[in-house]
């Protein structure tokens, strides 16, 4: 079977089986990496909740920058005037296993900069009131990054209420409220002074340590694929091996019917 291996042609196929499984493998490794992180993010807003330092949110998000791994759920603090008018809610976000809405506001900045802020939690879209938007006030709280923006086909609407999105998503707010602004958003612990009836504050993400299993799972399947790839180039040569054998047999039982002596009939 060695001989039919180092055939040109599987040579070849074996070279490219190698590179495609190494690929496989180290995309298997990419996944495995984003497991672990996603235990140590989650042990990172823990941290963050209980600790009392937050940091200025420009020292962290900017206007228009690509938003960096590094800044999720980092503590910051933002100074300005809500704007109340442009209040959303995003709805199907539960909170103890109870379904309700977030009631998301954008903060203007002392520079012009648009933050958008996860003031809260409702039950009911008819409890979230606007906030006070003369009163400047200071905003703590954790940075998310922004979520995916639904996908659909032209023309299609996502059938909610007026003042209700689906996502706290960049690329549909940047459409609704006023420019330049942050690309993602910070969950409220706490602001000051308090001047509106308190909301629901979001809890910070609680993680056991653990790694998440979405992510492992998809390791799982890329290290998997990378054994079928070298799997079928085995079976191949395999196939083609027995094939050469089988044609062997055949040829030695021809000789051996040509060798064989003619019978005379008297």
């Amino acid at each position: 079977m060695l001989r039919t291996a180092l055939k040109p042609r599987w040579l070849a196929l074996l070279v490219v089986m190698l590179l495609a499984a190494s690929v496989m493998a180290k995309l298997g490794d990419w996944q495995l990496q984003r497991a672990r992180e996603h235990g140590d993010s989650a042990q990172k807003a823990e941290q963050a909740a209980e600790s009392g330092a937050s940091v200025p949110i420009g020292e962290v998000l900017r206007p228009s920058q690509t938003f960096q791994r590094e800044a999720i759920n980092a503590k910051v603090s933002a100074t300005g005037h809500w704007s109340g008018a442009d209040q959303l809610l995003v709805p199907d976000r539960e909170l103890d296993g109870e379904p309700g809405l977030w009631v998301l506001t954008p903060l203007i900045t002392e520079d012009g900069t648009t933050v958008p802020v996860v003031r809260g939690w409702v039950a009911d879209a008819a409890e979230a009131t606007e906030p006070d938007s003369d009163t400047e006030v200071t905003v703590v709280g954790l940075v998310q990054p922004t979520e995916p923006s639904a996908v659909r086909d032209p023309g299609e609407t996502s059938g909610l209420p007026e003042g209700q999105i689906d996502r706290v998503a960049a690329a549909q707010l940047a459409g609704l409220w006023p420019q330049p602004m942050v690309t993602g958003f910070v969950v409220m612990s706490s602001q000051t002074p308090q001047t509106d009836p308190a909301l629901t504050l979001v809890p910070p993400p609680t993680s056991d340590g653990k790694l998440d299993w979405g992510n492992v799972s998809y390791a799982i399947q890329w290290w998997a694929f990378a054994l079928i790839a070298l799997l079928f180039w085995f079976r191949l040569v395999r196939d083609d091996h027995k094939g050469l054998l089988r044609r062997d047999l055949e040829e030695e039982d021809d000789d051996e019917d040509e060798a064989a002596p003619a019978v005379s009939h008297s």
